[in-house]
């Protein structure tokens, strides 16, 4: 099944640390109850929730619907986390993914993963510190906006992965310049 929105958990060992892995499960559990609470928004939306360790494995929930505890182990593969993203996409649509890391990993295994996807045109990637001993400069690498967000703007992040770009975003220079484009668009024509 194809997912609108790939939300990957680090389900690595440190993980286990301060409580990282309840604070996983809560981000996700407030992901789903957004999409189901708030269906104007996110009407027709699809999650899949993914642990990254070794392998990418899918998170499904128990029959009373609720997520399982996830399980920290072993430490994350991006050559894992490459595969899994290296999945067809349709030719209208970006891959969207939401990353929940403490961004702890081995340099050899980002820097491939860096190098990877600057050559993936299809593929946004979103990024969320997860734990008070998160590395931000990690986690901004493998966002491809160069962007990480805090747990608590989960939604920010959220929203972000579903509806915006890696396109690059250019401020006006000056108010004059502001003004001299409002001029030269005739909205009355």
């Amino acid at each position: 099944m194809d997912f609108s929105v790939y939300i990957v958990v680090d389900v690595s060992g440190s993980m286990k640390e301060m409580g990282k892995v309840h604070l996983l499960r809560n981000l996700c559990r407030y992901a789903n109850q957004l999409v189901k609470i708030d269906q104007e928004n996110y009407a027709g939306l699809e999650i899949g929730i993914f642990g990254w360790g070794q392998n990418i494995l899918k998170i499904n929930p128990q029959n009373s619907g609720d997520l399982p505890v996830f399980l920290p182990g072993d430490s994350i593969s991006f050559d894992a986390l490459s595969n899994f993203l290296s999945k067809p996409v349709s030719e209208f649509e970006d891959l969207k993914v939401l990353i929940l890391s403490d961004g702890n990993f081995e340099r050899d295994g980002l820097a491939n993963f860096i190098k990877w996807t600057s050559g993936q045109k299809r593929l946004l990637i979103r990024t969320v510190a997860i734990g008070a001993d998160a590395n931000l400069f990690n986690l901004k690498k493998i966002s491809t906006n160069d962007t990480v967000f805090e747990a608590e703007n989960i939604t920010s992040a959220f929203n972000s992965t579903i509806w915006g770009t890696d396109e690059p975003l250019t401020a006006p220079k000056s108010i004059a310049q502001i003004l001299r484009a409002e001029t030269e668009d005739n909205w009355d024509a």
